[in-house]
């Protein structure tokens, strides 16, 4: 028993000891597995099945920044994201012996806040009836892991979607991309864009040359021109070709080719982009057409400028050159406008008046009137026609101009008023001058009334003196006639002499006087007429005698009735001296330019003049009587000392020459007289005849045709004298049938007619046309033409009609005699 209770005991012991250290085993096992789990740098814990912990690690509180103590006892649901917690409840809820372990990741918070992606192995223990009581867990941190798949799979994401989105790209890209080989020069890839633009499917591109995807000359010039370039480069780049889609319409291209080689550099194919130009290329034509338009427009806004400019221009200058004056003023009263015409008339520039403050006293320097022109424009507010206002010239000179201002009506930006005004001050003057040459002519239709009175009278009344000179000179041609009837004779023939000058003072003042016409110098003939002149010509009346510098005066001119008008200027001034004084007479040219207005006809004489002054220093001529100077008649000299003849005679011979006549006069100062005669280019020598014997007849019939029948018989008793044969006729009809009885002018004497000497005035057949039948009939027949005076025909109008020449009466029989003998004598 000892022993069995030694060996009991000794089991016991044994067993205690096993036991012992079986428990010291389990110790140490514990301790290492403690030290492991507590060292181990994974998380580990152990949990109830509603998630409290009863146990962790250090790792475990490092990670999650706690105490052991605060983490025990605890759910670790609170470290789980909210959103993460159903998904870790499902997952623990799985787990049944036959799944008895499962790996979770879940988003958990870690130390300070941060969200860390952990990752656990969880181990349940069931209890004998297969229900967990608890769980054992290791879990490490993820977080970089998942982020580099999240990363990769982002990035393979994004390699896909960039694969898709290359190929959407290729395929959608604006440019059309095709892939060519090489060899071949077929299409092994194209983009979408390209089949879509052409018209196929990629389909139906891929796998064709592209030569067919060109136009026809593209294709042409492809060939030849450009892949034979890339064949040797391996790229071009800026060609423009043309693309043909499938119904046969074309696309405009500009072409870019590269190459890819294999390693030994050859070309395997090439990658071709096409890119549509079709819009540049018509937006080109549009730029191109739109420049040309734009150029278009530009060239006619240009010209239309132009055109504007020429226009503003032309109004200018239409503005600036019209015949009127216009002027403008600004708001402040200041002008802004003053054409050429303002400057013509003014002789102020428009420097001087535009922007001059004065101008206004300029142009009307006296205050009233300016003051009146303001205040009468004020008056009619801007608005106002034909204003006469007189402006003063820079000159000196005032011009009356009428001014319309039309400014409310026609108003322009800018100018507060403007205004038209014209020039008035000649029309003033001329209807001046048109009332005064109403009156002259009204003088002048008085002086022609009389003095076709007075012709008409000097030709009845120079055929009297004719027919009683002829007889005086009949009685004197008697022989053994008494004394006292030669006495009586001559003294008839002197009072006959008298009484023709006093008609011829009445055909000069009638203009119907004969004149001697020829060229003569004025200088010498005054010289000598003055000195003649002189001696009628009181010692109380100085005479001065102006002769001028020319060196000569040439004129056509009747000698005998010129120095008749000089003398009776010279009497005139003489008479209106009584109690002596200045007597001037001035000869001169007067220039072309000069104006000239005749006091006889008022008519206004322009030309190259020469000019006879007489001035007087005497009592002058008094308005009332000054109108009546030229009238014949009249005189303001008492009776017997003046016919009223002399100034109407200078006159008449003034008017004869082609002249005019001017006065100044002023009562008390003295008289000027002008007689202007045309001047002549040059000067010719007249003839002169020297005195001789009365030339004699030799037997010549003669033909006098004269209506005046004493005249008749004493002008045939003279030629009979003279020793010729006459034959007389009344009248031009009478003369006609003389000669046809005469029957021509056959050589035998008294059987023909040898020259007919006939009147111009006459009844049934007057001289004129007697020389016209005279001229048909017997055409070499002359003809002598005799006259009181020449009414219509001057002497050379009369001498054009086939006159030999012409005798006024009365005649000078040694007059009558000589014109005879040298018609008979001429060839």
């Amino acid at each position: 028993l000892m022993e069995l209770l030694m060996a009991y005991g000794l089991a016991f012991r044994e067993r205690l000891e096993e036991r012992k250290r079986a428990e010291e085993a389990l110790r140490e096992s514990e301790e290492r597995y403690r030290t492991v789990v507590e060292y181990q740098t994974d998380l580990v814990c152990r949990f109830l099945p509603d998630g409290v912990l009863t146990f962790v690690n250090q790792a475990y509180c490092r990670y999650h920044g706690k105490q052991c103590q605060e983490l025990v006892g605890h759910s670790f649901m609170s470290h789980i994201l909210p959103e993460e917690r159903e998904r870790v409840v499902q997952h623990l809820a799985s787990f049944s012996p036959e799944k008895p372990v499962a790996t979770i990741e879940h988003r958990a918070v870690a130390a300070g806040g941060k969200v860390r992606w952990q990752q656990w192995i969880n181990r349940p223990i069931f209890d004998e009836q297969g229900n967990v009581t608890e769980f054992q867990a290791v879990g490490r941190d993820v977080t970089e892991r998942v982020r580099s798949e999240e990363e990769r799979a982002r990035a393979e994401e994004a390699l896909k979607k960039s694969e898709e989105k290359y190929q959407d790209l290729y395929d959608l890209a604006p440019d059309m991309f095709a892939s060519v080989d090489a060899q071949t020069a077929t299409i092994i890839e194209c983009n979408q864009t390209l089949a879509t633009a052409l018209g196929y499917t990629k389909e139906e591109i891929i796998g064709r040359p592209i030569f067919d995807m060109y136009a026809p000359a593209s294709a042409r010039y492809a060939k030849e021109k450009v892949f034979p370039v890339f064949a040797k480069t391996g790229e071009i780049e800026g060609e423009e070709l043309q693309l043909q889609r499938k119904d046969r319409s074309t696309i405009d291209v500009s072409l870019k080719v590269s190459a890819v080689r294999d390693a030994q550099g050859n070309i395997l194919y090439s990658r071709s982009i096409f890119r549509d130009v079709t819009a540049r290329k018509r937006a080109e034509e549009g730029q191109r057409k739109a420049l040309a338009a734009r150029e278009k427009a530009l060239a006619e806004a240009l010209q239309a400028t132009h055109a504007l400019r020429e226009s503003e221009e032309r109004l200018r200058l239409v503005v600036q050159n019209m015949p009127v004056m216009i002027d403008a003023i600004d708001a402040g009263g200041n002008f802004v406008l003053w054409n050429r015409e303002c400057e013509r008339v003014t002789g102020y520039s428009a420097d001087e008046i535009v922007g001059n403050p004065g101008a206004m006293e300029l142009l009307y320097p006296d205050s009233e009137r300016r003051e009146r022109v303001e205040g009468e424009v004020e008056a009619h507010v801007s608005d106002f026609r034909d204003f006469e206002w007189d402006i003063k010239c820079k000159d000196g000179g005032v011009r009356t101009v009428s001014w319309t201002n039309v400014s409310n009506q026609v108003p322009i930006p800018g100018w507060m008023q403007w205004a038209v005004g014209v020039d008035i001050t000649e029309r003033i003057r001329s209807e001046e001058e048109r009332k005064q040459m109403e009156q002259q002519l009204r003088q002048q239709e008085r002086l022609a009334a009389v003095g076709q009175l007075a012709g008409g009278i000097a030709h009845d009344f120079n055929n009297m003196l004719t027919v009683v000179n002829l007889f005086a000179y009949q009685i004197l041609r008697q022989e053994h006639s008494p004394a006292s009837t030669v006495s009586a004779a001559e003294t008839i023939i002197k009072e006959t002499k008298r009484a023709a000058k006093l008609v011829g003072q009445i055909l000069d003042f009638s203009r119907r006087s004969p004149l001697d016409v020829g060229p003569m110098d004025l200088k010498p003939f005054i010289k000598e007429a003055v000195r003649i002149l002189e001696r009628t010509i009181p010692e109380s009346i100085q005479l001065h005698l102006d002769v001028g510098a020319e060196e000569e005066y040439v004129v056509k001119g009747d000698p005998t009735r010129i120095q008749q008008a000089l003398t009776n200027l010279v009497v005139n001034a003489r008479d209106a001296m009584p109690e002596g004084g200045e007597l001037r007479i001035a000869l001169s040219r007067t220039a072309a330019a000069e104006k000239i207005r005749c006091a006889g006809c008022g008519r206004v004489a322009r030309g190259e003049w020469v000019q006879i002054t007489v001035t007087d220093t005497g009592s002058g001529i008094p308005p009332d009587v000054l109108p009546r100077i030229f009238e014949p008649f009249f005189t303001t000299k008492e009776v017997g000392k003046g016919t009223g003849l002399g100034l109407a005679q200078v006159y008449g011979i003034v008017e004869q020459h082609g002249g005019h006549i001017d006065v100044e006069t002023e009562p008390g100062q003295g008289t000027t007289f002008h007689a202007y005669l045309p001047a002549s280019k040059g000067k010719e020598q007249v003839a002169e005849e020297e005195a001789s014997a009365i030339p004699q007849g030799q037997g010549e019939t003669i033909l006098l045709v004269e209506d005046n029948e004493n005249l008749r018989e004493g002008g045939r008793d003279l030629l009979e004298l003279l020793g010729y044969h006459v034959l007389t006729g009344a009248n031009g009809q009478e003369a006609l049938e003389v000669c046809q009885a005469v029957k021509g002018t056959r050589p035998e004497p008294g059987r023909r007619i040898d020259l007919v000497i006939t009147d111009i005035v006459m009844p049934k057949m007057g001289g004129k046309q007697l020389m016209q039948e005279l001229g048909k009939a017997i055409p070499a027949l002359k003809v002598l033409a005799l006259t009181g005076y020449a009414m219509e025909e001057s002497q050379e109008e009369l001498k054009e009609a086939g006159f030999l020449d012409v005798v006024y009466k009365p005649f000078e029989v040694d007059q009558l005699a000589r014109v005879i003998r040298r018609a008979l004598d001429e060839e």
